[in-house]
């Protein structure tokens, strides 16, 4: 299982499950030497993640040791702003000459004027592989059909839609990357089903007391299960954030261990009941 570390902890306070905010730049730097020693090679930043792209390129030269790391970012198409400049302004954030990958952050954007410009950019403007963040799977295959290289999408026990739709079957055979996202749906599958804010989403109580019911009789924790469903997702590069470096190094060591319950990950799919988009797309959760 390949996995990248997802950084928009490290620019503005993020998850349902986070009560320690953003972290410092000591801190934050070791979140990154963390996912160094790790072995995660991909970190997944944005334009709209507050000071992420900024603090990776400000502390990527001390905390990064070896080979540096590929870099996926993402920003919203604007029409009195060429892709070209927003790039740009990404590239100047992250005091590198070019990333690997730049996807547009919204799905939408794939009808916007300016898409053809973005879908045009190259290595000569600074980057390697152009994409598109997805929520739904109708957009994930246009987009494939469009050329993107590479794909963001959120997949985990909640909610493989986009695996069901064959996104992951005709990205393998056409060669694009996929990024999953929202592997512990933001942190939803950490909390119990009576605690305040998951009562809060409508319709996550009961899912979360199947998820934990289910994981409690095959003895396994709900974060091995996510991970698990994960290394079912073919070749996708599974994106983990990190609140502090101990997390990340304890989910990085939990995905190794993970590979080995596909099965029963595959099991919890079969049996689970259905989830209501209210718990499944965080858009729809209340302000927590």
């Amino acid at each position: 299982m390949q996995l990248a570390l997802g950084t928009v902890q490290l620019g503005m306070p993020y998850g349902i499950a986070n009560t320690a905010g953003m972290p410092d730049e000591s801190a934050a730097a070791d979140i990154l030497r963390a996912a160094c020693e790790s072995g995660m090679r991909w970190l997944d930043t944005a334009a709209a993640y507050g000071q992420s792209e900024s603090v990776i390129g400000k502390l990527l030269p001390q905390a990064w040791s070896g080979p540096a790391p590929c870099i996926a970012t993402k920003f919203v198409l604007d029409e009195k702003i060429t892709p070209q400049t927003q790039l740009a302004s990404a590239l100047e954030k992250l005091r590198r000459d070019q990333v690997e990958a730049v996807l547009l952050h919204q799905e939408k954007d794939i009808d916007h004027p300016r898409f053809a410009d973005f879908a045009a950019l190259t290595a000569t403007d600074g980057v390697q592989s152009v994409g598109i963040s997805c929520y739904t799977p109708q957009i994930a295959l246009r987009g494939i059909q469009a050329g993107m290289r590479c794909l963001q999408i959120q997949s985990n026990l909640f909610d493989n839609t986009h695996a069901d739709a064959g996104v992951l079957r005709l990205a393998r055979e056409r060669g694009v990357t996929v990024f999953v996202r929202s592997i512990f749906l933001q942190g939803l599958f950490f909390l119990p089903p009576d605690h305040e804010r998951s009562q809060r989403i409508p319709g996550a109580e009961m899912a979360l007391r199947a998820l934990h019911d289910f994981c409690h009789r095959h003895a396994i924790t709900p974060a091995t299960l996510a991970l698990a469903y994960g290394a079912t997702l073919d070749e996708a590069i599974i994106l983990l954030g990190a609140e502090n470096a101990a997390q990340a190094r304890s989910s990085a060591a939990l995905a190794h261990e993970a590979e080995s319950h596909r099965e029963l990950a595959l099991r919890w799919l079969r049996e689970r009941p259905s989830i209501p988009d209210s718990v499944i797309q965080p858009a729809f959760w209340p302000k927590l």
